[in-house]
């Protein structure tokens, strides 16, 4: 039997609908994963096995075979896992006359059945919201990070045996559907206000120009003169975030895993300072698929960096492409990731 489930896939700090496509049949049993799922994705076949075996629900003992379409876009993650499992059960007829096709679902299973924490919840829920599903089940401690998107209920499963039990008596009790919680301070400079500066009259007018127009800034002087202590009081005078550009900020950190329960939105700007010894891929974003660098996660915000001239020329010369296009273009594997 022929079962389909929506999912989605992270490209950059997007999210893409993906539909996981079930096939059940007869033959010597093997799972087979097509679709150009890379090594974490092919090796959810072991986690939903054991996982069924812990919840007492039945494996198809045939050929099973999952396609994760379009199957022109690299699929990376073990988000599938749970999208993957429904699939299962529904070609097998272990779910009832539940309506999955506006339903997604997104979280890694683990041996025993529990759902696991994701990266990248936030825009891959948008993009399910944008293709008209109605509904999308994620793991428990993601929850409040799906609920920043709008028009769209998010139900928060803790293991495998509750989404089951929901599919077929229709009964969420058991999720968690809670209010976004208000998040911690998340860029460590919610206590350091501007006023607390002495003196450095020259120093503080400059980076006021400086912050109203968007410019970069060059501090130079001797050792303890409070260069680091004015840079880190910077987002303090900066304007308070827009809708949109919290939006931004917290699908790029939502991809990066910066994300959790105590801060599923963030709302202050990021001071991001890099140590010396940060490399070029720390900086621009480095991984397969790319993640976020440091670059990307200053953005709205401040990159600070300490002792320039002590650094290596390659990272302070990377600087300017990123500078001038405001954005930033990866390569990997014949795909290209763009970033802010």
């Amino acid at each position: 039997m022929l079962a389909k489930v929506n999912c989605a896939a992270i490209r950059g700090i997007e999210g893409r609908v993906v539909d996981v496509e079930v096939d059940v049949g007869n033959g010597l049993p093997s799972v087979n994963i097509i679709g150009l799922a890379d090594a974490t994705v092919r090796e959810a076949s072991s986690r939903i096995k054991s996982a069924f075996s812990s919840c007492k629900l039945e494996f198809p003992k045939g050929r099973v075979t999952l396609n994760l379409a379009p199957a022109w876009l690299q699929k990376h993650g073990s988000h599938f896992d749970l999208a993957m499992s429904i699939g299962i059960l529904k070609a097998t007829e272990q779910i009832g006359n539940f309506d999955i096709k506006e339903c997604g679902f997104l979280g890694e299973l683990s041996l025993d059945g529990k759902i696991n924490s994701c990266r990248g919840i936030m825009p891959m829920v948008k993009a399910l919201r944008d293709a008209s599903i109605k509904r999308v089940i994620v793991p428990k401690d993601n929850v409040y990070e799906a609920q920043v998107i709008e028009d769209i209920e998010v139900l928060g499963a803790d293991n495998l045996l509750e989404v089951w039990d929901y599919l077929n008596s229709g009964d969420d009790d058991a999720f968690e559907k809670g209010s976004p919680k208000s998040p911690v301070n998340n860029s460590g400079t919610g206590s350091l206000d501007y006023a607390e500066i002495k003196g450095q009259e020259a120093g503080k007018r400059a980076i006021v120009i400086a912050v109203s127009g968007g410019h970069g800034v060059l501090m130079y002087g001797s050792p303890g003169t409070g260069k680091t202590m004015m840079a880190e009081r910077i987002p303090f005078v900066m304007p308070p975030l827009s809708e949109e550009e919290r939006m931004e900020l917290t699908a790029i950190y939502s991809v990066a895993g910066g994300l959790d329960e105590q801060m599923p939105v963030i709302r202050e700007r990021p001071f991001r300072a890099p140590g010396t010894s940060v490399t070029v891929p720390g900086l621009v974003g480095a991984g397969a698929p790319p993640r976020p660098g440091e670059i990307t996660l200053a953005h709205k915000g401040v990159l600070f960096l300490d002792e320039l001239g002590e650094r290596k020329r390659e990272t302070v010369d990377i600087l300017r492409l990123p500078l001038e296009k405001k954005k930033i273009i990866l390569n990997k594997n014949g795909e290209t990731y763009r970033y802010p």
